[in-house]
Order: C-alpha cells, then structure tokens, then sequence
C-alpha cells in the first residue's frame, strides 16, 4: 500500500471514527466524499444479505463519468458477521438506477430491477457474483422501490408486476406471458413455500384485491377485495406489505397491510374454503410498513417507520396476534429521515436501508458523515448504536370493521416481446475484495474503493 493511500486511510479513519473500538457489523456505510450514494431496497436469505441502489459517486464507482451521474450498484454481504463479499457498479446503465431485487428461496440468486421502462432484468449468481443471465423487455412503468414487484422462483422463473399488468419471464424464452386487468395496479407480488400458487395484490381507488393463481399455469384460484383506506397507488405504496405462511399443501394464510390495518385471509383449497378476517390500530398511529413477515398463521411481525406517541421518525417492529386481539410495538435504534423497504426476520431481527449525512450514535451523539448521502443499512444485530429498545403496553385491535368479498379480477392473457441480453450486456465493473479498503471503525464500514473492470 502507497503512503498515499495509507494518509487517505488515516484520514478516513478519523473523519469515521463515531463507534467505541469494538467492531460490529451494523450499521453498514456506503458511499464516499464526491457525491451521493443510495440504497433503495435490501432482501436476505439463507445468510445472504443483498442491496441494490445508485451512486453519484465516482471514487466509488470507479469508472470516468464523472460525481453527478448516477450509476447503479448491488452489493452482498454474508456469513455471521455480514462480511463483505462482493458488489458490482454497472457503468453502462448511466443514470437508471437499480430499484428492486429478489433472492431466490434457496439463497443461490439474485435478479435486479433497473427503474427505467427499457427494463432489465439482471440475474447474478449470489455466491461469486457472476451474471447468469440478463433479460430486456419494455415496460409500461418505471420501477417503484416502495413495492415488492418481482420475484425469483427457484426453477429460474420470473414474475414482475408492472402497473395493471403482470410478467412471466422466462429468461431463456423471446416471448414472455403478459397478464393484464386494466383497472387495477399490482402493489405487490408472493409465492407460497411451495412455489405452486401466485399471490397478486392489486389496488384500485380505497379497494385491494388479493387473487390467487396456479404459479405454472396462471389458472385462477379465488380472488376477494377488501375496503382499504388509500386513494391512489402512491399512497398505498408508501404503507403495503405482505407475507404468506403455508401450513400444508393445501392450507396457507396470507396476510397484507396498510399501515396499522391488518388483513388475514386463511385459505383451505380441498374445500374451497377461504376465511378473511381484519384488526386495525383503533389509535391510527402515524406509521408506515417497511415489511412484513408472517411467523405463524396468527402470528406477524411487521417492521414500520413513522410516529408513535410522543416519539417521531423512529423504527418499530408491531407484533400482531390475531388470536389475542393485540399489537404490541417496539422501538428500535435512533432517528431516522430517510427509511426505505427491507426485510424483517423475526420480532428483534430486520435489515432496513437509510439515506442521510448524519447517523445518530445515541439521542444525544450525532455524527455527520460529510457534505453528501451515504447509504447505510441498518440493523439491531451486533449494532454500534444504541439500540433504545423499548416495547409499549399492548393495545387491543378492533376486529373485522372491514369485510372481504368475493370479486375477481378478468386477467387478459397474452405475449410479450423480451431479448436475452445476457452476451451482449456490457460487463460490470467489480468491486473486488482486493481493491476495496472496508473500514471497520467501531461498527460503521465505510467503503473507499477503487473498482476493477472484469
């Protein structure tokens, strides 16, 4: 290593040092002193932690475009300790952002999402990072990183949601399945455990729509609509999530939110019997889902951002038992401006990305990270910052004050035209392990990288 590099070492290490000596892996810091760097959504499985974002910044980048353009990014971390393993900066798709992910279930891949309507579905292998295959197609939409639209079934299939329409992409096949329902809006999209049925939820003016379909086939299953609170899709979007738990091949229970109201649908499929049920915050606390994960059929954990009594722009995890009638809600961690979609393991385990110049060590000692964003990725676990958990009396939901009904929705099947890109798409520039100086200062890895073109 050059004397040069080593000052610059220095230099970072005391502009950084806002942690005691004890190392931790969260909070996770990306970004550099040129421009600004973001994150906009993370997923996990099976050890594996991915994000997916943009940066202005070209140290970091390391490519000649120049601080200002925004170039996306996809980084992955694993093991215990959430090393660092590999990450990718694509220089070719100047200013098109990455916008949404998806690890397969088996934790062995993951497909990106640019936001642009000239869409690119990019899948990597998780492990090394190596591109598997790359597929374009032409949307309707740009790509909104407040939804969960794709996903990445382990035989390889993909679905993505696209405003009123629906993909099924194989990536190897020129012509993908449309399914479009003119009226409504995905607003998100799940798989059973099996990866046999469909879930789609869909918005329409203050009404959701869950409809199941065979996941081959796209054959319908049932379909029920509910009242929901939200008058256009950018309001739903800011507050929606969902889960599903599969109890045998042929009962599962599929949850979804909208802030503080709860819907529960319990499906039999034998004897086509399906049960909903909804409870809702009576309070109406000023909270916004960020995700949600089903642990049992009555039971959820849900991870929301916003304001809860007298505390405002904090995280808590409401947990929500359907038998007992109560949510109990939990705080974690400091103040936060900026929280994106993340995932949520477990009522004390989530991963949730930020964007912002200050991290907040305690309430009383901020640290200012420089003149621009920096995209951080927090958790509870092995955390440098305070944690501040505190778990409020629970509170008693009002049950079923809103009614599900029997309403499907007409999906027109048809084709649509995609391109296997996956030869002809420029490379990638690697941030190789060899090339990237991971700071762990007190907790907070700050990347100083120069990127390798592979």
């Amino acid at each position: 290593m050059s004397i040069n590099q080593i000052a610059l070492l220095l230099l970072f290490r005391l502009t950084f040092q806002v942690c005691p000596v004890s190392q931790a892996p969260f909070p996770k810091l990306i970004g550099g002193t040129l421009e600004a760097t973001y994150i906009n959504q993370v997923d996990y499985q099976n050890g594996y932690l991915a994000a997916v974002g943009c940066s202005k910044d070209q140290a970091l980048r390391g490519d000649t475009f120049g601080s200002g353009m925004f170039i996306p990014i996809v980084l992955v971390y694993s093991g215990p300790d959430f090393s660092y393993l590999w990450g990718k900066a694509f220089s070719s798709m100047t200013g098109d952002p990455f916008e949404g992910l998806k690890i397969d279930s088996m934790g062995t891949k993951v497909v990106l999402a640019n936001y642009m309507t000239n869409r690119y579905l990019i899948i990597l292998d998780l492990a090394t990072g190596n591109r598997i295959s790359a597929t374009f197609l032409f949307a309707a939409n740009t790509f909104d990183h407040q939804v969960w639209n794709l996903l990445l079934l382990n035989s390889g299939m993909l679905y993505m949601g696209d405003g009123t329409q629906i993909f099924k992409i194989d990536p190897v096949i020129p012509a993908a399945n449309k399914y479009s329902a003119p009226s409504y809006q995905t607003v998100g999209l799940q798989y059973n455990s099996d990866q046999t049925r469909l879930h789609i939820f869909s918005f329409a003016t203050n009404v959701c729509i869950l409809t199941v379909v065979d996941i081959t086939t796209f054959a319908p299953v049932f379909s029920r609509q509910v009242q929901c609170q939200s008058a256009t899709f950018q309001a739903v979007a800011q507050t929606f999530q969902s889960c599903v738990y599969q109890e045998s091949a042929q009962i599962e229970t599929t949850i979804f939110q909208e802030g503080t109201i709860f819907f529960r649908m319990r499906s039999q499929y034998l004897s086509s019997t399906f049960t909903g049920t909804t409870m809702h915050d009576p309070t109406s606390p000023s909270l916004q889902s960020r995700a949600l994960h089903c642990g049992s059929t009555d039971l959820i954990f849900s991870l929301m951002w916003g304001s809860y009594q007298t505390e405002t722009n904090r995280i808590y995890v409401a947990t929500v038992d359907f038998n007992s009638g109560k949510i109990i809600y939990t705080r974690f961690l400091q103040q936060l401006v900026d929280v994106r979609p993340g995932v949520i393991i477990n009522g004390n385990t989530f991963y949730v990305p930020s964007a912002t110049q200050t991290i907040n060590k305690s309430p009383s000692v901020p640290f200012t990270l420089g003149s621009f964003d920096h995209a951080i990725i927090y958790s509870p676990v092995s955390t440098c910052q305070q944690l501040d958990e505190y778990e409020y009396p629970s509170v008693t939901l009002t049950p079923n004050q809103y009614t599900f009904s029997a309403s499907p929705i007409a999906f027109t099947s048809g084709t649509h035209t995609v391109t296997d890109k996956t030869d002809t798409h420029p490379s990638p520039n690697k941030i190789d392990q060899d090339q990237i100086y991971l700071l762990r200062i007190g907790g907070y890895q700050h990347s100083l990288t120069r990127l390798k073109s592979v």
